[in-house]
């Protein structure tokens, strides 16, 4: 559990993921996520600053308020969704949570099309790319001779970068393009062995259950198609809901309800839909951002004049 310093001040904070969803079970993790205002240090100083305290063996995530504003404006996933947090749900909620959670019309826009499918795509990069994994595993860690290198031709990643800087202002003869392919072939597959034993080592024993069980990861499934449903209901109604209605498909996912080839089909549809749901949405195109910075400023004047008062009576 995160103990912020005495002065600040935890504006925010619920329970995320599954159990925000509605799609846990007995064995579910609990993650929180939270809002918090520095003091006046933070603001008027320069040696001090932070964004955001990270507990990963809780699951725990604290944002400071200037942060978490700006990745909602962005129309962040995993941010925008603590706005519609029903009430009940809030373990903590302040006058200053309030005000945000009141004015969060103001962060909606048709950028969720972007980002909330964009997240979609990435959970299925990483499916994709662990299912590989699962039924391809690289056999060997790849080796510069692999690669017909050798001492004198191996390059570093500076040498490459030099290279890219300077190809197209200089003639650059075959041979050296041929060794600068052979470098980057190197370095990519050197990448995916790292990434692959990265995986390995920290892959968690319950998802690899069920990667075995069914030839992919179905909970990152089960997040893409969450996203995807937030996505959509965003564009259209300018809300989300929680827990999440379907909640149940959503196990079922997990559980493996879809094949890896049905989800690929799923994205594809989805693919298409959401420009639908872009062109038909009646969200702005772009969030309020000037309303959001005056009520950042308000909400942390306020905070700060409070904390001015009661250091001058004490």
């Amino acid at each position: 559990m995160i103990n912020l310093p005495k002065s600040f001040k935890l504006i925010f904070k619920t329970r995320a993921g599954s159990h925000l969803y509605g799609t846990n079970t007995q064995i579910s993790d609990v993650d929180y996520r939270g809002v918090f205002i520095p003091d006046e240090r933070y603001f008027y100083g320069c040696l001090l600053s932070t964004e955001q305290y990270e507990d990963k063996e809780n699951d725990e995530t604290l944002f400071e308020i200037r942060k978490f504003l700006r990745l909602a404006l962005d129309s962040n996933p995993n941010i925008i969704e603590l706005l519609f947090v029903p009430e009940s749900m809030w373990e903590v909620g302040t006058d200053e949570w309030r005000l945000i959670y009141l004015n969060r019309n103001l962060f909606l826009s048709k950028r969720a099309k972007y980002t909330f499918l964009g997240y979609a795509h990435s959970q299925f990069k990483r499916i994709k790319t662990h299912r590989n994994w699962l039924l391809y595993p690289p056999q060997k860690e790849p080796s510069p001779e692999d690669y017909g290198l050798t001492s004198r031709t191996q390059m570093t990643d500076d040498d490459l970068g030099a290279y890219e800087a300077l190809k197209d202002r200089v003639d650059v003869s075959e041979d050296l393009m041929r060794i600068v392919t052979k470098n980057k072939a190197y370095k990519n597959a050197k990448r995916e062995w790292d990434s692959y034993q990265l995986w390995k080592k920290n892959r968690n024993p319950e998802r690899a259950k069920l990667e075995e069980k069914y030839g992919y990861d179905t909970k990152h499934a089960s997040h893409l198609i969450r996203l995807i449903n937030e996505g959509e209901e965003l564009l259209f109604n300018g809300t989300i809901t929680f827990p999440r209605p379907e909640a149940e498909y959503l196990l079922a996912v997990k559980n493996g309800a879809l094949t890896y080839e049905q989800l690929y089909r799923e994205l594809e549809v989805y693919e298409e839909k959401f420009e639908m749901f872009y062109k038909n949405s009646k969200l702005p195109d772009e969030p309020n951002s000037l309303e959001v910075d005056k009520l950042c400023i308000q909400i942390n004047k306020s905070y700060l004049r409070g904390r001015e008062n009661e250091q001058e009576n004490n």
